[in-house]
């Protein structure tokens, strides 16, 4: 399923962690792996350091050159792994390089040399999955993964086609782990039956208001028939719904069920002119305490 495989590292053990998944991937699917550094030296310390300032990037530049050298000898892959320092705006650069690269996965921590709880959340990790053509598998920090990953994930739907968009992403790798699917949809009071939504597959517009019964009943329907429609796979898939707010009723349910992956699209019922990303997924990243995988729809 995956090719081309990009990590990012900065430097710290705490992003180094994505090189073990990053290694599992690479040898399952026989893909390439692409490490990345880049280099944000401020340009305006420019003018107070005059040559100094040169001399620092040129020094910055070889030790980043080095240090992933050592990374690639480490993983033994031979021919399989490439090394790249580039310099500029970390999120421009890094989606620069994916697309040079024609990257189907991109392997990263949430946070790393900050020390804090994340890694430039808000700035390069969210910014950057929130436009990576490629799927965004995120890790938390020095959390340890358990290969193979994909034993249980935790499939977020909302009754859209786009949100389906991560099912065959989350079905490859829980065949690939011999693991199962826990395909969720939260129908939250004020949400999904408030009909704002007039695209949305799962609940059509209808005149008047729809009790939460009714919206339960259809969220069960829906769940059953994709929970079937999986049946022909090796995997093994159970659908969970909740009334509670998305966010938080799929943080709740991936604590419930011990998943080892959170999966969703970065849309939703909401079409294109709102990003998910400004609320479910944006919390389950600063929240979640174990890895996320991001699709942005096409």
């Amino acid at each position: 399923m995956f090719q081309k495989i990009v990590v990012p590292l900065d430097g710290s053990k705490e992003a180094e962690h994505a090189l073990d998944v990053a290694l599992y991937f690479a040898k399952l699917y026989d893909a390439e792996l692409l490490l990345i550094q880049v280099s944000d030296l401020p340009i305006t310390m420019a003018e107070s350091m005059g040559q100094k300032y040169l001399e620092l990037r040129e020094q910055l530049r070889q030790e980043s050159i080095a240090y992933l050298k050592r990374l690639e000898a480490k993983l033994q892959l031979r021919d399989k792994v490439q090394t790249r320092v580039v310099e500029g705006h970390p999120v421009e650069r890094l989606l620069e390089v994916c697309k040079e690269f024609s990257a189907d996965l991109v392997v990263m921590t949430s946070h790393g040399r900050s020390g804090f709880e994340r890694w430039l959340l808000g700035s390069v990790t969210e910014s950057f999955a929130r436009r990576s053509p490629a799927p965004v598998l995120i890790l938390r920090g020095s959390n340890p993964v358990h290969l193979p990953l994909g034993k249980k994930i935790l499939v977020t739907l909302d009754g859209s086609t786009t949100a389906e968009a991560i099912l065959p992403v989350a079905t490859s790798l829980a065949e690939q782990a011999q693991g199962e699917l826990v395909l969720f949809h939260s129908y939250h009071d004020g949400v999904s039956n408030s009909f704002e939504f007039a695209d949305h597959e799962l609940y059509p517009p209808k005149e008047g208001e729809r009790g939460l019964d009714e919206v339960a009943d259809i969220a069960r329907t829906y769940l059953d028939k994709k929970v079937e429609t999986l049946k022909s796979s090796s995997v093994k898939a159970v659908g969970k719904s909740s009334k509670s707010y998305p966010a938080e009723a799929i943080l709740e349910m991936a604590e419930a069920e011990d998943v080892d992956l959170i999966a969703l699209t970065s849309h939703g019922a909401t079409g294109l002119t709102k990003w998910i990303f400004g609320s479910v997924a944006e919390k389950i990243l600063r929240h979640a305490d174990r890895p996320i995988l991001i699709k942005n729809s096409d």
